[in-house]
């Protein structure tokens, strides 16, 4: 037997004259009806009393039934109105294209970040993967029309995540095939995220890196044009990329790890002519020597790449990073953003315990610094430099002139003349950011306000969450929000 259904507003209200009319035939059925609405006197028969007792409770319970008719009238219109009102408040979003709608879901998404782990002894960062499912999942919940705006809005459901470990390599993960399917939908790419830190995955054995492809990584094959790795085994790289890779090739792409075979030289990672829409590249190699010769193919150039990050423990061949930030800005002429964060080898033998160092110019002539040598970038934006080594990261600043940047972060290992020289010939910049917040550094942040009082100087503790360190490559089109905000 079926459970009984709540009665609606207007069903109770379409019940009271029904009552009231059986109210009124019991009454007019009484022994006492000659006498209703009338004001004779009852005689004083032996039912007299119980007769005046009914009519009074009969007519009692006329008035409560009326009132609370009133009352319920009342509510009615409160309710109707209060629906109209939300039917007005929701009715804008209700008539939005799906298209817009569903970008406005992923605008409302959580932004996905790095955090950087200050004391881990290999300086290694780790991806923050924001709740983005749950956050789809609550606006797929909300109606029917919402639900299917949700699903067949693929950047609801990007990245995936998967780890390799060498129990799961064959195994194809019935959930993350379900979100393969939503992220790409009517063949939208893919964006992807590889675990593959461990030490003993084996995919350096041909068998492993097959059984990997044909099973974990199936579903992904030639279906991403965003790809982030963490690896072990970098001379399973290549292949990787071949197998993930969307045919018009990557736009966006980091590569975390040891990301070079330690064997003999292969061919370059990355081909301009295999991935002509290459906008956004991190490199990551704390453990080895970061050699561009190993990541771009000779005589290769990056137009399109707008973002390059650079984390690592040094260069290769001890180029210094003026030597290297020369090399990039002519084979990616359109850079907008550059990160450069290396601690070198002979970086530690000229800290300045934290602060910057307020050279005389003596010291400054130590630098060397010879005016063919510098470095322009008309279209670079915003530069965060990290170099754990006072003369190099000066040596840097001093060469290289930016007259369209907006933002500047740099370690306070520098020196403060060749900071000035290079916001003279940075005439555009409103920001600038060191990366301490550490007494010792207020003096020359005084200095620095007194000759540049346009510039917004900040002072960001790291260890206290603020990171300006590796933003992901997901953040889309996000890049001037993120650095301008």
């Amino acid at each position: 037997m079926s459970a009984p259904r709540s009665m609606a507003l207007g069903e109770i209200l379409s019940l009271i004259p029904r009552v009231i009319d059986d109210v009124n035939c019991t009454l007019g059925a009484s022994p006492c009806s000659p006498y209703l609405n009338t004001n004779a006197n009852v005689s004083l028969g032996p039912l007299a009393n119980d007769a005046r007792h009914a009519v009074t409770e009969y007519t009692a319970l006329l008035d409560s039934l009326h009132r609370a008719a009133s009352t319920l009238s009342q509510c009615a219109i409160k309710v109707n109105e209060s629906i109209q009102a939300h039917k007005r408040l929701v009715s804008a979003a209700t008539r939005l294209p799906p298209e817009i709608l569903g970008s406005i879901f992923v605008r409302a998404l959580p932004p996905m970040k790095d955090a950087f782990r200050e004391t881990d002894l290999d300086f290694r960062f780790f991806t923050y993967i924001s709740e983005g499912r749950r956050v789809a999942i609550n606006f797929a919940q909300v109606c029917r029309n919402w639900r299917e705006i949700a699903l067949h809005c693929t950047e609801l459901w990007n990245p995936i995540f998967v780890k390799l470990a060498p129990e799961s390599l064959g195994n194809r993960s019935a959930p993350v095939e379900e979100l393969v399917r939503r992220a790409n939908k009517d063949d939208a790419p893919l964006t992807l995220v590889v675990d593959a830190s461990a030490d003993d995955i084996g995919l350096f054995e041909r068998e492993k890196l097959q059984e990997a492809c044909q099973g974990s990584l199936a579903p992904f094959q030639k279906r991403c044009t965003a790809i982030e790795i963490d690896i072990r085994e970098g001379v399973v790289l290549s292949p990787l990329l071949a197998h993930l890779s969307h045919p018009s090739g990557l736009s966006r792409l980091r590569l975390m790890g040891d990301i070079f075979p330690t064997g003999p030289h292969g061919p370059a990672l990355l081909d301009s002519v295999r991935h002509p829409a290459l906008a956004d590249l991190t490199l990551q190699a704390f453990r080895q020597p970061l050699d561009f010769g190993r990541v771009f193919t000779p005589s290769s150039r990056w137009d399109k790449l707008v973002s390059l990050q650079l984390i690592t423990g040094g260069f290769a061949n001890d180029e210094a990073p003026h030597q290297v930030v020369r090399k990039l800005l002519f084979v990616c002429p359109s850079l907008r953003q550059l990160l450069v964060r290396a601690t070198t080898d002979q970086g530690f033998a000229s800290l300045q315990d934290n602060i910057i160092a307020p050279t005389s110019m003596s010291q400054q002539n130590t630098l060397n610094i010879d005016t063919s040598e510098i470095i322009t970038s008309t279209s670079l934006r915003a530069l965060v430099l990290v170099v754990h080594n006072t003369l190099m990261g000066s040596t840097l600043l001093s060469l290289l002139r930016c007259p369209s940047l907006h933002t500047l972060v740099i370690s306070p290992f520098v020196m403060l003349p060749s900071l000035e020289t290079f916001l003279t010939h940075a005439g555009s910049a409103k920001r600038l950011v060191i990366t301490t917040n550490y007494s010792p550094v207020d003096v020359a942040v005084g200095k620095i306000r007194d000759a540049f009082p346009s510039l917004a100087v900040e002072l960001a503790n790291i260890r206290e969450g603020k990171e300006w360190f590796a933003l992901p490559l997901w953040y889309k089109d996000r890049e001037d929000v993120a650095w301008e905000a």
